[in-house]
């Protein structure tokens, strides 16, 4: 096994001058489904975070400057939430358009 500052090096979003300190690295999963799929480019991103992150500013993170939109359903571990809830470690994040019936 290498060097862990080594290997941590080659997580692009970790701050390395944090490493020192107690900080916290979080693995996240990201997915998008229906429209927003097609909207954001990606079905599944996996992102590292060395803070703590709502879901609004995952948004940001990964989806290249599309403003999030207004009526996007999100979930944490498959539980709905809003854009304000904090994402933990080794949680699933997933964004879908509001679902119609008739």
């Amino acid at each position: 096994m290498g060097n862990p500052v080594t290997l941590l090096r080659n997580i692009s979003c970790i701050n390395l001058d944090r490493i020192n300190q107690t900080y916290f690295i979080h693995m996240i999963t990201i997915k998008f489904f229906a429209s927003l799929r097609e909207e954001v480019g990606k079905n599944e991103v996996q992102i590292v975070a060395d803070e703590q992150l709502t879901i609004t500013k995952i948004w940001h993170q990964v989806c290249d400057g599309i403003p999030l939109p207004a009526h996007v359903l999100m979930a944490i571990n498959m539980e709905y939430t809003d854009s304000n809830a904090v994402v933990k470690d080794g949680d699933e994040v997933a964004f879908f358009p509001p679902v119609t019936g008739g």
